[in-house]
């Protein structure tokens, strides 16, 4: 049995390395070709639109229309923001960093049309969530019955301030 397996010859190590790496080529050849084909899948449609969206908060004598008040858990936050852009704004998710933790909401009835502000209220708890800091809004649009976040077009408020 032994004499039959010395009879055998052998790749050489040269030619194996050749293949080995003729095998390598062509297998990233072949999963770069099906990458290029999944990335316009993974995109979003139209979020290029996203750079023509706007929002501004309303100012009244230099002052942001943007405030908080109450107590404890009946707290609440009133802004007025614009649309500046060139895409009606069908929604808006309100991000509220404050003092102990973040509170996100996607806000109801917060559609805007190019040009006309939103006058919004909310609740808000400020023993779960502590002073308000920030307030970020980010808009959404809708590009042919699908609606996209605007993440990079988001606007943010510093200056808030307490309800008179």
């Amino acid at each position: 049995m032994l004499k039959a397996f010395k009879n055998k010859k052998a790749v050489s190590p040269l030619i194996a390395t050749i293949l080995l790496i003729a095998f390598a080529v062509a297998l990233g050849a072949v999963v770069m070709s099906w990458g290029m084909n999944v990335k316009p899948l993974i995109e979003k449609p139209g979020i290029e639109k996203c750079s023509d969206v706007s929002l501004e908060v309303q100012k009244i004598k230099d002052i942001p229309q943007a405030f908080y008040g109450g107590s404890g858990p009946g707290g609440l936050i009133k802004f007025t923001i614009a649309n500046t852009g060139s895409y009606d704004v069908n929604g808006i998710i309100l991000w509220i960093v404050g003092e102990k933790d973040t509170y996100i909401i996607d806000l109801k009835k917060s559609s805007i049309k190019v040009g006309y502000p939103l006058i919004k209220e909310t609740q808000y708890n400020f023993d779960m969530y502590g002073e308000v800091k920030k307030l970020k809004f980010i808009p959404k649009i809708k590009i042919d019955d699908l609606v996209v976040t605007c993440a990079k077009s988001s606007l943010e408020e510093e200056r808030i301030s307490p309800v008179s």
